[in-house]
């Protein structure tokens, strides 16, 4: 069947013949339509990988800060009738040199003694985290804003506080963990943090004040 732009028969067997003539003299010749898959192919690979990869950065971020929260939580939010409990729950975040901090500073048997005698107990509130990477994708740090509101039987009523600390992390086969708690810092009220020792982190040091706000 014949029409209006249509080759007939004897005219598609000769368009074919001259291009397998020009494909055997040019054996090297690649189709056009082939280069283009081969470039729309290895573009969305590459854009694919690098998709990727931000993602996963994206995610290394959010768990570094989940644990950098959930440890000052677990710093700031404890009962005397529970301590046993809340201590152990510190330690789950710990490693390398604040985990070695831990049983002379935050285990004591004194301290715990001392908060189960003042009957103290603290509730505590991330206000704040800001968090910085550096060239080594397996270490962050985090600055983290909390306002905590404890109670003792040495002071009349609750204390309204402020703590600030950096906190250190490094990346474990565990996930994201505490390796040093470098300063901790109560701003308003000298003692309102019963656990924390009034404002006086495990090196009694001061914190560079952190940005408060959502996570950058």
């Amino acid at each position: 069947t014949t029409g209006p732009g249509r080759a007939t028969g004897p005219a598609r067997r000769g368009r074919r013949r001259r291009l397998a003539g020009l494909a055997a003299r040019h054996p090297r010749l690649v189709p056009a339509g082939t280069v283009l898959l081969a470039l729309a192919v290895g573009a969305a690979s590459y854009f694919g990988v690098a998709w990727y990869n931000q993602r996963n950065q994206e995610a290394n971020r959010a768990a570094a800060v989940t644990t950098a929260e959930h440890l000052m939580m677990a710093l700031t939010n404890f009962d005397s009738s529970t301590i046993n409990a809340d201590f152990h729950r510190i330690s789950t975040y710990a490693t390398g040199q604040f985990a070695q901090q831990l049983p002379p500073t935050f285990g004591s048997p004194k301290l715990r003694k001392q908060l189960e005698a003042a009957h103290a107990q603290s509730r505590g509130q991330i206000s704040g985290v800001y968090l910085k990477t550096g060239d080594q994708p397996n270490q962050a740090s985090a600055y983290v804003v909390v306002d905590q509101t404890s109670e003792s039987s040495k002071y009349k009523g609750p204390l309204v506080d402020v703590v600030q600390a950096k906190v250190d992390l490094v990346m474990t086969k565990h996930g994201w963990r505490v390796d040093h708690l470098s300063a901790i810092n109560s701003q308003s009220n000298q003692g309102a943090s019963p656990l924390l020792g009034g404002g006086g982190g495990p090196q009694g040091s001061s914190s560079p004040s952190p940005s408060t706000g959502s996570t950058p």
